[in-house]
């Protein structure tokens, strides 16, 4: 569904920066893609959640996921 999709995006988001700060070579580069990847690790946290508490109410209605 579009929770599992937004998580997917917020994860492959994370990922890329978390790639692009391996190969980041100067301090500056480095903490410039650290900010984004604070801010791209809380979008992943937010689509984690909102994912979980759909998946709960999905359980008490008794869906299968």
């Amino acid at each position: 569904g579009q929770a599992e999709r937004e998580l997917a995006a917020a994860t492959e988001r994370r990922d890329a920066l978390v790639a692009e700060l391996s190969t980041a070579l100067d301090h500056r580069e480095m903490a410039a893609i650290g900010e984004r990847l604070s801010a791209a690790q809380a979008a992943v946290d937010a689509a984690e959640e909102a994912w979980l508490t759909l998946a709960d109410e999905a359980e008490g209605l008794g869906l299968d996921l």
